[in-house]
């Protein structure tokens, strides 16, 4: 017996019957022949069947990885094209399946992967991710480093030889030399045997504070528990020095005065922290920020600021308040402010349009006490712009400073016509602006004749003759309010200070008379020049002894000037 195998398939003859019978062996070969070729046949269809798959899966594949591709580099786009190439995902996904493409979960586009999960189940490395400010995260207390749990401020403070101690020990940690000015100053508090840190801290004038020095004076803000005053007025400061120093300001909550006058390097980021401190410190009454030169964006976040602080005097002297935008914003919100009651807008070149908003500052905000406008361009137009609000009964300004802004005569008429009726200025100062000729000084004359509050009066460097100041004397011999007069730089002689005299003689409340005694042209003329001059200073002095005997309160001349601190000007 003979076996012959064929693929899946065995043949069994007989050799006996082959022999006999030959048709039969013909017939058993044709047999085989057809077995062997249905065989061949099934086995090619198989194979057929599987490399189609097989290409069918590669070309899946890789349109898969293109459309992936695709997508991966325009994520946010929501075009037809991208639709199309959701579709063509989600086909790819069903037809192949996961026993053919394994797809990473990351490279499957977000508008799809609801079905994949669907299909395959949410991956266990997907999670939701949430971050909350640093303040509302407990971190434990072993994942800190030790540089900050070395170096973390105390609400208590610290003494003074401690606050030493650590002030340099932070330098060093830093790899920065301490300020040589508040070296000097703590070794000077310890060597009189003070154990309390000062109350001030004066570094003015450091003209170029690096980024690790101002780490050291934010630190040494944090650990001063009885600082009340800072200045750092021209220290050359940018944004990122003042980040750490509002920072410790915030946070120590003490510092009632801060002076960061003359940083004009300071921009739109350092406003802003400026404004993080007026909103959140309570106790800041007084701010000092001239030298900055404002933008329109700088003020509108200046303004925002102001009026939700505590501020009582804010100085600006030189910051760039020319433009209107700016002015309109840092005058709004000033006048929502309800503490503030100084204010000092310096050599800004305010002119007559932004004065309007000074006007309407005046108008809504009655808090409003000193309004310091020296070295501006208001000009007539302005002046007449302001002097309806003084007028106005509502306005409870005391202090109006108007020193050399181009006054001339028209406003000058208008300012002293609304004089008339106000019953809360008490000192006006319009020196340096040509107002000295007889019509003002007419005008001039009949406000003091009816004026009964005005105590303070400034004339300084007006143009001011002595058919000027007759008329002003006619004023001063019946007015009893006027306490002080600036008189000096004018062009008198011994006619108006003879006027002058006479007027004091029944004048029972000036006690100040500030003027220059001119040069006689003899002997004679100079006697009398020095006589009269004499007679003024006795009426003065009887009259100051007056009010001394009568109780009544007598400031002195510190008290006159609006802003002490921020290099008003001398007389």
């Amino acid at each position: 017996m003979q076996e012959i195998h064929y693929a899946n398939e065995t043949t069994i003859m007989e050799d006996s019957s082959l022999g006999e019978e030959g048709g039969n062996v013909e017939t058993a070969e044709k047999q085989v022949n057809e077995n062997r070729g249905e065989s061949e046949n099934v086995d090619n269809d198989s194979n057929r069947k599987d490399s189609q798959e097989e290409n069918i899966a590669t070309t899946d594949t890789f349109r898969f990885k293109e459309v992936v591709q695709d997508v991966s580099r325009n994520p946010v786009e929501s075009t037809d094209a991208s639709k199309s190439n959701a579709k063509t995902v989600t086909s790819i996904l069903k037809r192949t399946g996961n026993a053919n493409v394994t797809i990473p979960y990351d490279s499957v586009p977000r508008s799809v992967r609801s079905n994949y999960e669907l299909e395959h189940g949410r991956p266990a490395e997907r999670c939701v991710k949430f971050s909350l400010p640093v303040g509302h995260v407990d971190k434990p207390q072993s994942s800190r480093k030790q540089s900050g749990r070395k170096y973390r401020p105390s609400r208590k403070g610290l003494p003074l030889p401690e606050l030493r101690k650590w002030y340099l020990s932070f330098c060093g940690h830093l790899n920065s030399k301490p300020i040589p000015v508040l070296l000097d100053e703590i070794n000077k508090q310890l060597s009189l045997g003070v154990l309390t840190p000062p109350n001030v801290l004066d570094l003015h004038g450091l003209k170029r504070v690096t980024y690790e020095e101002s780490l050291g004076i934010a630190e040494y803000i944090c650990q001063n528990a009885s600082l009340r005053a800072v200045d750092l007025s021209d220290n050359g400061l940018r944004d990122d020095h003042l980040d750490r120093i509002c920072s410790a300001i915030v946070f120590r909550r003490s510092v009632e005065r801060l002076n960061l006058a003359d940083n004009s390097r300071l921009g739109l980021n350092g406003i802003r922290y400026i404004g993080i401190v007026l909103q959140r410190s309570v106790l800041l009454s007084y701010l000092n920020i001239s030298g900055i030169r404002l933008s329109s964006k700088m003020g509108l976040a200046l303004g925002h600021a102001i009026k939700k602080s505590h501020l009582r005097t804010l100085v600006m002297h030189d910051s760039g308040l020319k433009d209107t935008a700016c002015v309109s914003a840092i005058s709004a919100g000033c006048a929502e402010c309800s503490f503030l009651h100084s204010v000092s807008f310096k050599s800004n070149e305010i002119g007559p349009l932004a004065a309007e908003w000074v006007c309407q500052l005046l108008e809504q905000d009655t808090s409003i006490t000193c309004l310091d406008m020296r070295s501006n361009i208001l000009a007539d137009q302005g002046t007449m712009s302001i002097a309806p609000t003084l007028a106005n009964p509502t306005t409870h300004l005391t202090k109006l400073v108007l020193f050399d802004n181009r006054i001339r005569k028209a406003g000058s008429v208008a300012l002293f016509t609304a004089l008339k009726g106000n019953q809360y200025l008490k000192s006006l100062d319009v020196s340096a602006n040509p107002i000295g000729c007889p019509i003002s000084m007419e005008t001039l004359k009949d406000m003091l004749t009816v004026n009964t509050t005005l105590e303070s009066l400034f004339l300084w460097k007006i143009g001011l003759q002595d058919e000027g100041l007759i008329a002003l004397s006619e004023g001063l011999s019946v007015n009893n309010a006027l306490k002080r007069v600036e008189l000096r730089s004018n062009t008198i002689t011994v006619a108006g200070l003879l006027a002058l005299s006479q007027a004091l003689k029944t004048n029972k409340s000036i006690f100040k008379v500030m003027v220059e005694v001119p040069d006689g042209e003899d002997e004679m003329m100079e006697s009398m020049v020095l006589s009269q001059y004499q007679s003024i200073q006795r009426a003065c002095a009887l009259n100051l002894q007056s009010l001394f005997e009568s109780g009544e309160a007598v400031l002195p001349d510190d008290e006159l000037s609006l802003f002490p601190d921020s290099g008003a000007r001398k007389k």
